[in-house]
């Protein structure tokens, strides 16, 4: 999955899990700030930065078997959306 964002928004990054999961980015760095609720456990990402995009991967359960899932997260400047925009008007 892609997720995309401007500067400063919020991301929630969902997995559903039978146990708690762990997320992680770029594959080594633990990720603590989830919150759980039943069995449906969100990534909560505040006031993001271009520096956060990445990707960011569910580490979990189903029926006792362990899983991954991965989503790619964008992030945006306003300056650089308008340099995007104003590219792909010109050309």
């Amino acid at each position: 999955m892609i997720q995309a964002a401007f500067v400063g928004t919020t991301i929630f990054i969902t997995c559903f899990s039978d146990t708690p999961p762990t997320f992680s980015k770029e594959g080594n760095q633990r990720i603590h700030n989830v919150i759980t609720h039943e069995d449906v456990n969100t990534l909560t990402l505040r006031n993001v930065r271009e520096k956060m995009s990445g990707n960011y991967t569910c580490h979990g359960t189903e029926d006792n078997n362990p899983f991954q899932v991965s989503s790619l997260l964008l992030i945006a400047g306003i300056l650089s959306s308008l340099l995007s925009i104003d590219f792909i008007i010109d050309y």
